[in-house]
């Protein structure tokens, strides 16, 4: 009988499962798409359908459809392990234990207790009299009953122990509430703590899953510093890496391919009640990165209304410098000055019409560069540069900033070439990740690299050389006969080691490689490394005939076996100079040992 977990496998393919977060194209024997976890022009990401295996070649994360749901939702296996069994219609065993382990079980805990606390604030704001109070000064904003429910707006008791009380009565301990960031202590010991959260509206913050992890709080009194309280980071909650509102617009994201980025909670309320629902809200932080490649797996399209003031632009042209480096398409949604979009839609405007007119960034950043300065004056000139120059530097289309350049030396009366001079001189901070990848197929010297070992690998990777060997060695283990006759287990440094012994044992029992058996013979993990290892290996040698592949798998337990002799020599060399020099008694016979090891070596 097929435990939960295979028979998810057998219902759920790899690509079926990547396929609901990327798009997939055919290359060969696989799947390619552009990374969801990194930025890229150029598909890294591998989905192997033999491998039941989804790898970046970039920025090196991925795995079975377990680990790949893990890493693109930012959940933990147990819940990785729920999602992919209600999608494959498979009833999981309550009994049953998946990888135990304390922190997942510290999490859960951590996830009641802030759901409980939720649900308390919402309690506290429909059902006292101070809560009330607070539910009126939202109407009077123009918030609807049905978007306050939805998003589980709530009220915090002007009180230091209200909260702590009610989640002391619910069994949970001072330790919970204090890794929840719900209270502080007043003392080094801990001993004394209050409600961090006191005579407050409240928002709560979700995961991607809809799970409260945190909390925002708005001051309700002019003297209540800071105007906004927002729950520290905790092993549940990242500010730089969580969006409020996230998994209430992740349906309409993934709809509309955009995304409007505005600035508080408020904003994100009045934006979902006004029709716009692709709408979310740095959480407590300025924007991330973190943040727009969260939005990177499901849109292409940016638009940011932010608020008019000074920082509400310096906001903006910090999102903006740092989107341009990821490709997306960006705009500005721009409201009368001095109007957020809570205080726009509580004045009678239309949000969706202004979204509908959003103006592409750079039309916008012109057009905001000429009103502002004057063109005329050296000094207006100068400012013009200041602001338009760095944002074309990051324009990574080459035919659009060539349009611009030629749009700008037009407005300024002067020949393109002077636009580009100034350009070229130009400096600007880099947003832009860099990649990590593969070497290019060319030959690569492994004597430059690896202390003068006289050898070259035709195709080698900046990974270790002992994971492309093992990988070679399970993408094509026919060749494994002629490698034992090359080299043995003691040229591998540990862990390597032990991995060639079960080559070994597994060949002297069956004879031949028998891919299943040996993997249930090691460990999950083992057997992920090696598939992820085999695919690198497939796809950087998938143009090498199979004379060729021979002699590349040769190549490298040359190398193996050559890095060990030259290595064990050093060591060899080291112990004997210092015997010597400290007048040892066993000077000889280390000198007799090093012969031998010349002797033996000379042999194979």
């Amino acid at each position: 009988m097929l435990s939960s977990l295979d028979e998810i496998r057998s219902r759920l393919s790899i690509e079926e499962v990547v396929g609901g977060y990327v798009a997939l194209k055919k290359v060969g024997r696989n799947f390619k798409a552009l990374c969801p976890f990194h930025n890229e022009k150029t598909p890294s990401f591998v989905v192997s359908t033999e491998k039941q295996l989804a790898y970046c070649f970039g920025c090196h994360r991925g795995g079975d459809i377990f680990k790949f749901v893990q890493e693109v939702e930012g959940v933990d296996f147990k819940e990785a392990l729920q999602m992919l069994a209600e999608k494959a219609g498979v009833k999981l065993d309550t009994h049953a234990s998946f990888r135990p382990s304390i922190q997942e079980d510290a999490k859960e805990r951590l996830r009641r207790v802030m759901e409980e606390a939720c649900q308390f604030f919402t309690r506290m704001f429909w059902e006292t009299e101070p809560g009330k109070k607070v539910y009126e000064y939202m109407k009077a904003r123009g918030m609807l009953d049905d978007t306050l429910k939805i998003f589980r707006v709530g009220y915090a008791l002007d009180s230091f122990d209200a909260l702590q009380t009610h989640l002391y009565d619910k069994g949970f301990q001072k330790e919970d509430l204090l890794a929840s960031g719900l209270v502080r202590s007043q003392d080094t010991l801990k001993e004394r703590v209050y409600d961090y959260f006191r005579g407050r509206l409240i928002f709560p913050i979700m995961d991607t899953q809809g799970r409260v992890i945190a909390f925002g709080a708005r001051a309700l009194k002019k003297d209540d510093h800071p105007k906004y309280l927002n729950s520290p980071d905790t092993p549940l909650y990242k500010k730089s890496a969580t969006l409020y509102g996230f998994s209430h617009a992740k349906e309409f994201l993934k709809k509309e391919k955009s995304v409007v980025f505005v600035e508080g909670y408020m904003d994100v309320l009045a934006s979902h009640q006004s029709g716009i629902k692709n709408v979310v809200a740095s959480s407590g932080t300025a924007l991330s990165r973190e943040q727009l490649v969260l939005v990177k797996r499901f849109v292409s399209e940016l638009l940011f209304c932010f608020d008019t003031d000074s920082a509400g632009k310096e906001a903006t042209e910090r999102a903006f410098e740092m989107a341009q480096g990821m490709d997306f398409i960006l705009k500005v949604v721009s409201l009368p000055l001095g109007k957020d979009p809570g205080e726009f839609v509580q004045s009678g405007g239309d949000f969706n019409e202004q979204v509908l007119r959003a103006e592409p960034y750079l039309d916008f950043c012109f057009r905001t560069a000429f009103e502002n300065f004057d063109a005329t004056t050296p000094a207006g000139l100068r400012s013009i540069q200041d602001r338009l120059l760095p944002l074309l530097k990051r324009v990574l289309n080459s035919v659009e900033r060539d349009r611009h350049v030629k749009r700008l030396a037009h407005l300024l009366s002067t020949d393109a070439k002077y636009v580009y001079e100034s350009l070229e001189k130009t400096r600007i901070s880099s947003y832009t990740p860099v990649d990590r990848g593969f070497a290019s197929k060319t030959d690569v010297s492994v004597g430059e690299a690896n202390g003068g070992i006289p050898l070259t690998l035709a195709r080698f990777p900046k990974d270790s050389t002992y994971e492309y060997f093992f990988g070679l060695l399970y993408q094509y283990p026919q060749y494994f006969s002629t490698i034992s006759a090359l080299i043995t287990a003691d040229d591998f440094p540990s862990p390597y080691q032990d991995l060639y012994k079960k080559y070994q044992e597994h060949y002297n029992v069956h004879a031949h490689f028998d891919r299943e058996v040996f993997e249930a013979s090691i460990s999950l993990d083992e057997a992920e490394k090696l598939k992820i290892s085999a695919l690198k290996v497939e796809m950087l040698n998938e143009t090498l005939s199979t004379q060729e592949i021979e002699d590349e798998i040769n190549k490298v337990a040359l190398w193996i076996r050559e890095k060990f002799f030259i290595l064990t020599r050093k060591k060899m060399l080291n112990t004997m100079r210092r015997a010597t020099e400290e007048g040892s008694d066993q000077s000889e016979h280390l000198f007799q040992e090093y012969c031998q090891f010349l002797q033996q070596r000379t042999q194979v």
